[in-house]
């Protein structure tokens, strides 16, 4: 059964196709996708709901949540830095971590539409101008030929394309990656 919550478009008719032909279920429970938002995000209503975009002050460098601390983390505050600001939608750990595994290595691409709506949804509440874009920076040289696509690349084309409760957005591929180390490899210096 599909809820009709809004008109029908091709990339819904594309993802309502692929998911009654080839019905990968929820990204993360298995469970059969029933709803337009749930085929259109790749996640089943109960586990979406575990990734809200979280609320409260972040570090005005990092965009760490802060639980005490104003303004700054206490790693920002002691470690000089020429990054001006940052912002991450989710911590890299836990159920997130899940969310993003799903999504990066298990290719899961209808979870980039759900990124794309959160990641508009947090964007909003940041003090932006009204000319900001997306810059994507790209992965590293030879990324894409190990994990057969680029994440990147797709996650803009969500952006960019009109959703459920978004219009697109400008994405400006202005960046250019070197040969260097995975940033995994890195450490916060």
């Amino acid at each position: 059964m599909i809820r009709m919550n809004r008109c029908f478009d091709f990339p819904f008719l594309a993802a309502l196709l692929r998911e009654r032909l080839f019905p990968a279920g929820c990204a993360l429970c298995g469970k059969t996708l029933l709803y337009r938002d749930e085929i259109w995000e790749g996640l089943c209503a109960a586990c979406a709901s575990r990734f809200p975009v979280e609320e409260g002050a972040r570090c005005r460098r990092c965009g760490k949540l802060l639980i005490s601390e104003r303004e700054m983390c206490l790693s920002c505050r002691e470690e000089e830095s020429v990054l001006d600001g940052a912002f991450s939608l989710y911590p890299y750990t836990g159920r997130f971590r899940e969310l993003l595994s799903a999504w990066k290595f298990g290719k899961n691409l209808a979870l980039g539409n759900l990124l794309a709506r959160r990641l508009l949804a947090a964007a909003s509440r940041l003090p932006l101008p009204p000319d900001a874009c997306w810059v994507p920076v790209p992965p590293r040289p030879g990324k894409i030929h190990d994990s057969g696509w680029d994440q990147i690349v797709h996650l803009a084309s969500c952006l960019r394309r009109p959703g459920p409760g978004h219009s697109g957005v400008p994405v400006r591929p202005c960046l250019r990656r070197l040969s260097s180390k995975k940033q995994k490899e890195l450490n916060r210096r």
